[in-house]
């Protein structure tokens, strides 16, 4: 799947309903074909994702449209950076029904950055489904997500068919 990056986001994008084996998505397509945007709704209306879409990307212009049928095959278009594209390019590797830790990706592209820094461009990705940040956990247990997120993370785990034992791990907050 070819994955273009840039550090700014698109200034037009259209959305409209996909669906998933995981569940309904809101999908983001730029003027040029490329799949910038894809979110769960998780049981919220539609209009409520892109609002959401509009706070994280306030200069880019939604309309709402008709999704490409074959929207799951489109290039991509990811906002980030190389690092960041790189993380999400080995995350594309890990199979569906396997997990690997934040570690084991930052030691797999190399370049001495941490688990941490996995962790942030996983936070960054906005193309759920298509990168499944959800396959990535922490090394002492699922980690990554928060809260109501943690349960939805292993929800997205089991129905790929992961059935390794999840430990969660409790945050401490230090302010």
């Amino acid at each position: 799947m070819v994955m273009r990056v840039q550090e700014t986001p698109p200034r037009e994008v259209t959305w409209g309903k996909g669906t998933t084996p995981l569940g309904d998505v809101v999908v983001g397509v730029t003027p040029d074909g490329e799949l910038c945007r894809v979110s769960y709704t998780r049981g919220r209306e539609v209009v409520r994702v892109v609002e959401d879409w509009l706070r994280e990307w306030p200069a880019t212009a939604f309309e709402q449209g008709k999704v490409p049928r074959g929207w799951k095959s489109l290039p991509l278009l990811v906002v980030g950076n190389d690092y960041q594209k790189r993380v999400w390019e080995e995350i594309m590797t890990v199979p569906k029904g396997e997990v690997e830790t934040y570690g084991g990706i930052a030691e797999r592209i190399g370049e001495g950055r941490t688990s941490r820094a996995v962790g942030r461009a996983c936070r960054m990705c906005c193309l759920a489904y298509i990168v499944p940040c959800q396959r990535i956990i922490g090394a002492s247990g699922i980690g990554g997500f928060g809260d109501e997120d943690m349960v939805f993370k292993e929800r997205l785990l089991r129905m790929e068919g992961w059935v390794g034992k999840i430990k969660a791990v409790k945050r401490e907050r230090y302010w």
